[in-house]
Protein backbone atom coordinates (compact mmCIF):
# COMPACT_ATOMS: atom_id res chain seq x y z
CA UNK A 1 0.00 0.00 0.00
CA UNK A 2 1.22 3.42 -0.72
CA UNK A 3 1.44 6.10 1.92
CA UNK A 4 -0.25 9.52 1.80
CA UNK A 5 2.81 11.22 1.44
CA UNK A 6 3.31 9.13 -1.97
CA UNK A 7 -0.20 9.97 -3.54
CA UNK A 8 0.24 12.18 -5.87
CA UNK A 9 -1.97 13.89 -8.66
CA UNK A 10 -1.08 14.94 -11.75
CA UNK A 11 0.74 18.04 -10.67
CA UNK A 12 2.60 16.54 -8.05
CA UNK A 13 1.40 17.80 -5.09
CA UNK A 14 -0.37 16.04 -2.54
CA UNK A 15 -4.38 15.87 -2.86
CA UNK A 16 -4.62 17.58 1.02
CA UNK A 17 -1.83 20.45 0.22
CA UNK A 18 -3.28 23.79 -0.76
CA UNK A 19 -0.95 24.56 -3.22
CA UNK A 20 -3.63 22.90 -5.47
CA UNK A 21 -5.99 24.65 -4.72
CA UNK A 22 -7.42 28.66 -6.23
CA UNK A 23 -6.51 31.48 -4.38
CA UNK A 24 -9.93 31.71 -3.61
CA UNK A 25 -10.52 28.82 -2.47
CA UNK A 26 -7.48 29.08 -0.51
CA UNK A 27 -8.68 32.13 1.53
CA UNK A 28 -12.31 30.58 1.71
CA UNK A 29 -10.37 27.98 3.75
CA UNK A 30 -8.45 30.17 5.62
CA UNK A 31 -11.93 32.47 6.61
CA UNK A 32 -13.10 29.21 7.79
CA UNK A 33 -10.18 28.16 10.10
CA UNK A 34 -10.25 31.48 11.83
CA UNK A 35 -13.59 31.20 12.56
CA UNK A 36 -13.61 27.83 13.98
CA UNK A 37 -10.50 29.30 16.44
CA UNK A 38 -13.08 31.82 17.32
CA UNK A 39 -16.02 29.71 18.06
CA UNK A 40 -13.47 27.41 20.25
CA UNK A 41 -12.40 30.32 22.29
CA UNK A 42 -15.59 31.40 22.67
CA UNK A 43 -16.66 28.27 23.97
CA UNK A 44 -14.16 28.26 26.11
CA UNK A 45 -14.96 31.81 27.59
CA UNK A 46 -18.31 31.22 28.17
CA UNK A 47 -19.27 30.90 32.01
CA UNK A 48 -22.68 30.44 33.55
CA UNK A 49 -24.76 33.43 34.22
CA UNK A 50 -24.30 35.07 37.30
CA UNK A 51 -26.66 35.35 40.25
CA UNK A 52 -27.73 38.75 40.15
CA UNK A 53 -28.25 38.31 36.28
CA UNK A 54 -30.98 35.70 37.04
CA UNK A 55 -32.36 37.58 39.53
CA UNK A 56 -33.04 40.98 37.33
CA UNK A 57 -33.96 38.22 34.39
CA UNK A 58 -36.32 37.15 37.28
CA UNK A 59 -37.65 40.41 38.19
CA UNK A 60 -38.30 41.63 34.75
CA UNK A 61 -40.46 38.82 33.98
CA UNK A 62 -42.61 39.32 36.88
CA UNK A 63 -42.34 42.96 35.79
CA UNK A 64 -44.11 41.81 32.66
CA UNK A 65 -46.86 39.71 34.48
CA UNK A 66 -48.04 42.67 36.13
CA UNK A 67 -47.99 44.64 33.55
CA UNK A 68 -50.31 42.20 31.62
CA UNK A 69 -52.19 41.86 34.63
CA UNK A 70 -52.73 45.52 34.83
CA UNK A 71 -53.77 45.75 31.66
CA UNK A 72 -56.47 43.14 31.53
CA UNK A 73 -57.88 44.54 34.89
CA UNK A 74 -61.26 45.87 34.44
CA UNK A 75 -61.59 49.49 35.85
CA UNK A 76 -64.88 51.17 36.63
CA UNK A 77 -65.38 53.89 35.16
CA UNK A 78 -65.94 57.17 36.49
CA UNK A 79 -68.69 59.12 37.41
CA UNK A 80 -67.95 61.65 34.47
CA UNK A 81 -67.40 59.07 31.69
CA UNK A 82 -71.08 57.70 32.28
CA UNK A 83 -73.01 61.00 32.08
CA UNK A 84 -70.89 61.37 29.10
CA UNK A 85 -72.02 58.23 27.64
CA UNK A 86 -75.81 58.91 29.00
CA UNK A 87 -75.83 62.09 26.85
CA UNK A 88 -74.72 60.13 23.64
CA UNK A 89 -75.91 57.35 21.62
CA UNK A 90 -75.22 54.12 23.36
CA UNK A 91 -71.91 52.45 21.88
CA UNK A 92 -72.88 49.04 22.18
CA UNK A 93 -70.03 46.93 21.45
CA UNK A 94 -68.63 49.31 24.41
CA UNK A 95 -71.69 48.08 26.46
CA UNK A 96 -71.11 44.67 25.91
CA UNK A 97 -67.69 44.63 26.26
CA UNK A 98 -68.16 45.80 29.55
CA UNK A 99 -70.51 43.63 30.34
CA UNK A 100 -68.63 40.42 30.27
CA UNK A 101 -65.52 42.09 32.02
CA UNK A 102 -68.16 42.83 34.91
CA UNK A 103 -69.16 39.71 34.79
CA UNK A 104 -65.92 37.94 35.34
CA UNK A 105 -65.07 40.58 37.91
CA UNK A 106 -68.08 39.55 39.61
CA UNK A 107 -67.97 35.78 39.34
CA UNK A 108 -64.43 35.91 41.32
CA UNK A 109 -64.85 39.34 43.26
CA UNK A 110 -62.20 38.72 45.49
CA UNK A 111 -58.96 38.97 43.52
CA UNK A 112 -60.28 40.38 40.42
CA UNK A 113 -62.00 43.59 42.14
CA UNK A 114 -61.14 47.15 41.86
CA UNK A 115 -59.62 48.41 45.63
CA UNK A 116 -61.57 50.47 47.33
CA UNK A 117 -64.53 49.15 45.05
CA UNK A 118 -67.58 47.56 46.49
CA UNK A 119 -69.11 44.59 45.17
CA UNK A 120 -73.10 47.22 45.14
CA UNK A 121 -70.84 49.38 42.62
CA UNK A 122 -69.97 46.76 40.25
CA UNK A 123 -73.72 45.21 40.45
CA UNK A 124 -75.10 48.79 39.77
CA UNK A 125 -72.90 49.87 36.85
CA UNK A 126 -73.78 45.88 35.33
CA UNK A 127 -77.75 46.37 35.75
CA UNK A 128 -77.45 50.09 33.90
CA UNK A 129 -75.45 48.25 31.07
CA UNK A 130 -78.36 45.28 30.72
CA UNK A 131 -80.80 47.87 30.66
CA UNK A 132 -78.72 49.64 27.89
CA UNK A 133 -77.72 46.98 25.91
CA UNK A 134 -80.92 44.20 25.62
CA UNK A 135 -83.72 47.33 26.13
CA UNK A 136 -85.43 46.73 29.27
CA UNK A 137 -85.95 48.41 32.17
CA UNK A 138 -84.56 49.07 34.86
CA UNK A 139 -87.37 47.43 37.07
CA UNK A 140 -87.53 44.01 35.21
CA UNK A 141 -83.68 44.00 35.01
CA UNK A 142 -83.77 43.93 38.57
CA UNK A 143 -86.53 41.55 39.17
CA UNK A 144 -84.79 39.19 36.75
CA UNK A 145 -82.01 39.93 39.34
CA UNK A 146 -83.50 38.25 41.92
CA UNK A 147 -84.82 35.47 40.19
CA UNK A 148 -81.64 34.30 38.29
CA UNK A 149 -78.02 34.44 39.58
CA UNK A 150 -75.69 35.95 37.87
CA UNK A 151 -74.08 32.71 35.69
CA UNK A 152 -77.59 32.81 33.65
CA UNK A 153 -78.84 36.09 33.92
CA UNK A 154 -77.13 36.92 30.61
CA UNK A 155 -77.76 33.92 28.98
CA UNK A 156 -81.39 34.33 29.75
CA UNK A 157 -81.62 37.57 28.03
CA UNK A 158 -79.54 36.37 25.05
CA UNK A 159 -81.82 33.69 25.03
CA UNK A 160 -84.92 36.01 24.62
CA UNK A 161 -82.89 38.04 21.46
CA UNK A 162 -83.34 34.95 19.62
CA UNK A 163 -86.98 34.70 17.66
CA UNK A 164 -88.62 31.16 18.60
CA UNK A 165 -89.46 28.68 15.84
CA UNK A 166 -92.73 28.51 15.06
CA UNK A 167 -94.58 25.11 16.44
CA UNK A 168 -97.94 23.74 16.01
CA UNK A 169 -99.69 20.55 17.95
CA UNK A 170 -101.55 18.21 15.91
CA UNK A 171 -105.16 17.44 16.57
CA UNK A 172 -105.36 13.95 17.24
CA UNK A 173 -109.39 14.17 17.44
CA UNK A 174 -109.28 14.26 13.55
CA UNK A 175 -105.71 13.38 12.56
CA UNK A 176 -102.67 11.78 12.98
CA UNK A 177 -99.29 13.93 12.68
CA UNK A 178 -98.12 11.80 10.10
CA UNK A 179 -100.95 12.19 8.04
CA UNK A 180 -100.41 16.17 8.73
CA UNK A 181 -97.11 16.43 8.44
CA UNK A 182 -97.13 14.53 5.02
CA UNK A 183 -100.36 16.96 4.18
CA UNK A 184 -98.40 20.49 4.97
CA UNK A 185 -95.11 19.05 3.15
CA UNK A 186 -97.10 18.36 0.15
CA UNK A 187 -98.35 22.31 0.46
CA UNK A 188 -94.53 23.32 0.76
CA UNK A 189 -94.06 23.35 4.26
CA UNK A 190 -90.68 22.54 5.72
CA UNK A 191 -91.48 21.29 9.07
CA UNK A 192 -89.87 18.17 11.52
CA UNK A 193 -91.26 16.79 14.48
CA UNK A 194 -91.04 18.93 17.81
CA UNK A 195 -88.66 16.31 19.76
CA UNK A 196 -89.17 12.75 21.62
CA UNK A 197 -90.69 14.28 24.14
CA UNK A 198 -93.89 15.49 22.46
CA UNK A 199 -96.19 13.40 19.83
CA UNK A 200 -97.81 15.84 18.48
CA UNK A 201 -95.95 18.75 18.13
CA UNK A 202 -94.29 20.02 14.68
CA UNK A 203 -91.80 22.78 14.33
CA UNK A 204 -91.48 24.44 10.92
CA UNK A 205 -88.82 26.04 9.71
CA UNK A 206 -89.99 28.13 6.77
CA UNK A 207 -93.51 28.03 4.61
CA UNK A 208 -94.45 28.78 0.97
CA UNK A 209 -97.73 29.25 2.38
CA UNK A 210 -99.45 30.90 5.18
CA UNK A 211 -99.21 28.44 7.83
CA UNK A 212 -102.90 29.92 9.45
CA UNK A 213 -104.51 29.42 6.46
CA UNK A 214 -104.51 26.13 5.13
CA UNK A 215 -106.73 23.75 4.17
CA UNK A 216 -105.64 21.89 7.08
CA UNK A 217 -105.63 24.54 9.56
CA UNK A 218 -109.31 25.76 8.45
CA UNK A 219 -110.70 22.16 9.45
CA UNK A 220 -109.28 21.73 12.82
CA UNK A 221 -106.43 19.36 11.74
CA UNK A 222 -103.83 21.83 14.33
CA UNK A 223 -103.48 24.63 16.68
CA UNK A 224 -100.36 27.00 16.42
CA UNK A 225 -99.22 26.68 20.03
CA UNK A 226 -96.18 27.23 21.55
CA UNK A 227 -93.92 24.39 22.54
CA UNK A 228 -93.64 25.55 26.23
CA UNK A 229 -98.03 25.74 26.58
CA UNK A 230 -97.67 21.83 25.39
CA UNK A 231 -95.79 21.31 28.89
CA UNK A 232 -98.84 22.01 31.56
CA UNK A 233 -101.24 19.94 29.79
CA UNK A 234 -99.03 17.02 29.67
CA UNK A 235 -97.51 17.48 33.42
CA UNK A 236 -101.34 17.60 34.15
CA UNK A 237 -101.95 14.19 32.16
CA UNK A 238 -105.74 14.54 32.25
CA UNK A 239 -107.31 11.23 32.09
CA UNK A 240 -111.03 10.26 30.38
CA UNK A 241 -113.80 11.21 32.25
CA UNK A 242 -112.40 13.55 34.75
CA UNK A 243 -113.74 16.79 35.35
CA UNK A 244 -111.00 19.88 34.78
CA UNK A 245 -111.18 23.89 35.20
CA UNK A 246 -108.99 25.95 33.32
CA UNK A 247 -109.27 29.36 35.37
CA UNK A 248 -107.24 31.42 32.42
CA UNK A 249 -108.05 29.48 29.37
CA UNK A 250 -107.86 32.14 26.32
CA UNK A 251 -106.96 31.76 23.12
CA UNK A 252 -107.69 27.76 24.35
CA UNK A 253 -104.52 25.82 23.25
CA UNK A 254 -104.07 24.41 26.43
CA UNK A 255 -107.73 23.58 26.59
CA UNK A 256 -108.40 22.10 23.19
CA UNK A 257 -104.90 20.06 24.42
CA UNK A 258 -106.51 19.09 27.79
CA UNK A 259 -109.79 17.66 25.51
CA UNK A 260 -107.43 15.84 22.71
CA UNK A 261 -106.20 13.87 25.73
CA UNK A 262 -109.40 13.26 27.54
CA UNK A 263 -110.82 11.97 23.93
CA UNK A 264 -114.16 14.41 24.38
CA UNK A 265 -115.23 12.61 27.53
CA UNK A 266 -115.57 13.91 30.86
CA UNK A 267 -115.97 17.70 31.59
CA UNK A 268 -113.77 20.97 30.94
CA UNK A 269 -114.94 24.28 32.47
CA UNK A 270 -112.84 27.05 30.52
CA UNK A 271 -113.19 30.30 31.83
CA UNK A 272 -111.75 33.41 31.49
CA UNK A 273 -112.10 37.19 33.08
CA UNK A 274 -112.10 38.77 29.79
CA UNK A 275 -115.07 38.42 28.11
CA UNK A 276 -113.33 39.56 24.24
CA UNK A 277 -110.95 36.87 24.43
CA UNK A 278 -113.65 34.42 24.84
CA UNK A 279 -114.35 34.92 21.32
CA UNK A 280 -111.04 32.87 20.25
CA UNK A 281 -112.20 30.48 22.42
CA UNK A 282 -115.54 29.27 21.31
CA UNK A 283 -114.02 29.56 17.62
CA UNK A 284 -111.14 27.17 18.08
CA UNK A 285 -112.87 24.91 19.75
CA UNK A 286 -115.23 24.47 17.36
CA UNK A 287 -112.92 24.27 14.55
CA UNK A 288 -110.89 21.57 16.40
CA UNK A 289 -114.19 19.52 17.03
CA UNK A 290 -114.14 19.98 21.14
CA UNK A 291 -117.51 18.84 22.23
CA UNK A 292 -116.75 18.02 26.08
CA UNK A 293 -115.94 21.80 27.23
CA UNK A 294 -118.11 24.21 28.92
CA UNK A 295 -116.99 27.97 28.42
CA UNK A 296 -117.86 30.57 31.57
CA UNK A 297 -116.72 34.19 32.18
CA UNK A 298 -116.49 34.52 35.71
CA UNK A 299 -114.26 36.01 38.28
CA UNK A 300 -111.56 33.59 39.23
CA UNK A 301 -111.98 34.17 42.65
CA UNK A 302 -115.56 33.85 42.95
CA UNK A 303 -115.11 30.55 42.10
CA UNK A 304 -115.26 28.75 45.06
CA UNK A 305 -119.12 30.20 45.28
CA UNK A 306 -120.28 28.77 41.57
CA UNK A 307 -122.48 25.59 42.78
CA UNK A 308 -120.91 23.43 40.17
CA UNK A 309 -117.51 23.29 40.87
Amino acid sequence: DLSEDEIMDDYGVASSSDEELLPIERAARKQKMEGQDISEDDSEDETPPSKQRVEQEKEKDTDLKLNMEAEECFVLPSGQEIEKEAAQPPDLQLVHQRIKDNMEVLQDFSSKREKGRSRQEYLSLLHQDLAAYYSYSDFLIGKMTELFPLSELVEFLEANEVSRPVTLRTNTLKTRRRDLAQALINRGVNLDPLGKWSKTGLVVYDSSVPIGATPEYLAGHYMLQGASSLLPVMSLAPQENERVLDMCCAPGGKTSYIAQLMKNTGVILANDSNAERLHSVVGNLHRLGVTNTVVSHCDGRQFPKVCCC
